[in-house]
């Protein structure tokens, strides 16, 4: 056969499959056009000139290599999942007179063509909005610096095209290996194939529900932000096992005691929604799981990066309770420098700069020598030398003090400072700290958590919509023939949509419901691990996983009746 025959017929698949083609297309497009953008604040130059840009920079470049596994395996998993529902459609080809290899290249031009298009349409899509979405970044990071344009790095063109090749090259290999593989008759049959009886399942949803319960145990009880930190990753992937565990062998568990329940399960609605349920959480459980698992992640993900980001000004003040920290180191032979000038230059300059010095020593904390730090005081031990001057404070060599006046020009007095120190007392080394410059580097550090958070949330709820509607899809293509039978034996309309409401909501609410337990139970630790960054503030980390949990139901929602509506056309059609 032609080559050419082999691309007609892919064109034509793809538009007879548009339902489900589309979707994965757009879904591409969004993931290539945020890794696009990724790539681009990373090799532009634009950003690194920026107050913080370094920072900003290497926050991007750490996420990006999550993002590249993430966006790798999701193309191969839905690839696996459309394949999966196609095998009856390559039997037909089979029986018709094509051999595997045609069959297999049929499939790899169906794919090119539609991960090509959301590919273009993504890259497309990032190199317009690339410039709107920087200047968010330099409003998220409060910097502005002339001559920091947005430029489209040739970089990231070859790094959004670099992975998906790797992606279609991944797919092609192993949609072929999967035809080849299979004869005709198993392909035919692929869609009347039922599922295996879980084995052991009353043993294996205990098991999860140990597993989910203590890993809930630990989170709740952990007070201490190192310990914290450590067993975060360990106890998210005990929830993870643990979600795999309850959905299969758990809720398989359930519906097997309603069903031992006669007089609920042979009642006509009930009998005919139980039975249905058994039929899909085999089929299903896995995929339900994920969608969990990604919702509980775009949750805390989101709402940690907004936490820190909305707290950074407390987090300043917690690790610098003065504006300004001066350490003077003087030279071995050389003299102390006067305390007395350097107080006079401090309000000599804080007057010429309409700005006042303060050092007040209420932020003083006296110590026995073991306690702990308390985020906003200067902790002092029982042999520290302090000396209080008019403007500053003087602990062990260290010069501190606050400014109060507009922020432009407390910065040029801090500048002016600076100078004259350095004239004043050539022979003594002044070592800066400022709040000033820590807030430039924080908004960076912040700032940039925030813009990743925020793509990360754009990749998992991409990935959930997708999975949520092609399963809507499948299943209602599946059902059809089902509720035919059901109509032709005396159900009602009224019935048969009672009956698919209920199926809808148990399988589209149980992942939402999983995932925000998972997120009430980890916030509490949560919380405890933003203190590392000094955000001691816990409402506020409350109020924005609040915040973000409710959104994304509303979210999550509103896909649940757009898909609802495809499920039931397909199953009346």
């Amino acid at each position: 056969m032609p080559k050419s025959f082999y691309l007609r017929l892919a064109l034509a698949n793809v538009r007879r499959s548009r339902q489900v083609y589309m979707p994965y297309a757009f879904a591409t497009a969004i993931i290539s056009g945020v890794y696009f953008l990724i790539l681009a604040m990373i090799f532009s130059p634009g950003l690194a000139n920026l107050p913080g840009g370094e920072t900003a920079k290497a926050i991007f470049t750490a996420g990006i290599v999550v993002f590249t596994l993430f966006a790798y395996f999701f193309m191969l998993y839905i690839n696996a999942f459309l394949v999966k529902r196609r095998k009856k459609e390559f039997g037909l080809y089979s029986v018709l007179g094509m051999n595997r290899k045609q069959i297999a290249a049929i499939v790899v031009r169906e794919n090119l063509i539609v991960m090509g298009a959301g590919v273009l349409l993504g890259v497309a899509l990032g190199a317009v909005l690339g410039r709107l979405l920087f200047l968010l970044l330099l409003h998220i990071m409060r910097a502005t610096v002339a001559g920091s344009t947005f430029v489209l790095p040739r970089a990231a063109f070859f790094g959004t095209v670099a992975l998906f090749l790797a992606s279609f090259i991944s797919t092609a290999l192993y949609n072929s290996v999967s035809i080849h593989i299979a004869n005709t008759a198993e392909l035919l049959k692929s869609d009347r194939r039922s599922e295996k009886r879980p084995r052991l399942v009353l043993p294996t949803a205990i098991l999860g529900l140990l597993l989910l319960l203590s890993a809930y145990t630990v989170a709740g009880m952990i007070k201490d932000m190192g310990l914290a930190l450590g067993l975060f990753f360990p106890a998210a992937f005990v929830v993870i096992i643990a979600t795999y565990l309850l959905f299969g062998a758990g809720c398989t568990a359930f519906l097997t005691m309603l069903r031992k329940n006669k007089q609920l399960y042979y009642k006509p609605e009930n009998f005919i929604a139980i039975s249905s349920m058994f039929h899909r959480m085999r089929q299903n459980a896995r995929g339900l799981a994920t969608i969990c698992v990604l919702s509980t992640m775009l949750i805390v993900t989101v709402a940690g990066t907004s936490s820190l980001y909305l707290g950074q000004e407390e987090i300043l003040r917690a690790n610098h309770p003065y504006d300004v920290r001066i350490y003077m180191n003087p030279a071995e032979d050389g003299e102390e420098p006067s305390y007395a000038r350097i107080d006079e230059l401090i309000g000599q300059l804080a007057a010429e700069h309409y700005v006042t010095a303060d050092g007040a020593v209420h932020k003083l904390k006296y110590t026995q020598g073991n306690e702990q730090d308390e985020p906003g005081y200067v902790m002092v031990g029982e042999d520290a030398s302090v000396i209080k001057l008019k403007y500053a404070v003087i602990i062990n060599r260290v010069l501190r003090f606050d400014i109060a006046g507009v922020e432009e020009d407390a910065e040029r007095f801090a500048a002016a400072l600076k100078q004259a120190l350095g004239q004043e007392f050539p022979h003594t080394e002044f070592n800066w700290s400022t709040i000033y410059d820590a807030r430039i580097e924080g908004y960076g550090i912040f700032g940039g958590l925030l813009f990743l958070g925020a793509f990360f949330g754009v990749l998992f709820l991409a990935l959930t919509v997708l999975m949520i509607y092609f399963k809507q899809v499948t299943e209602g293509q599946e059902d059809k023939e089902r509720f035919e039978i059901l109509q032709k034996v005396g159900m009602s309309d009224e019935a048969v949509r009672s009956t698919i409401n209920r199926q809808i909501l148990w399988v589209f609410f149980l992942p939402l419901a999983g995932a925000l337990c998972h997120t009430l139970a980890a916030s509490s630790m949560i919380a405890t691990m933003l203190e590392a960054f000094q955000l001691f503030n816990r409402s506020l980390t409350m109020c924005c996983m609040l915040v973000t949990a409710a959104v994304f139901a509303l979210t999550y929602f509103f896909v649940y009746r757009q898909t609802a509506s495809v499920y039931y056309r397909l199953v009346r059609q």
